[in-house]
């Protein structure tokens, strides 16, 4: 008798009414706008202080890496 109480208030709990109404719907794409390569001629630099920080966070992965092979 518990048990079958248990799996009803389960299976209402689990019950969202009208939820197959979302199944029905449909997005429709958009217009999206024309590839162009609008950077293929130019030359864009690196970002130095990126290629920095970049650097230093592998230096410090290093470092935890090796800390963890010395134990």
């Amino acid at each position: 008798e518990q048990q079958k109480l248990q799996s009803l208030i389960l299976a209402l709990l689990n019950f969202n009414a009208g939820f197959n109404s979302y199944n029905t719907q449909l997005l429709i794409d958009g217009v999206f706008y024309e590839d162009k390569g609008i950077y293929l001629d130019k030359d864009i630099p690196d970002n130095q202080r990126g290629l920095r920080n970049g650097l230093a966070n592998e230096i410090l992965h290093n470092k935890l890496m090796d800390l963890q092979w010395q134990k």
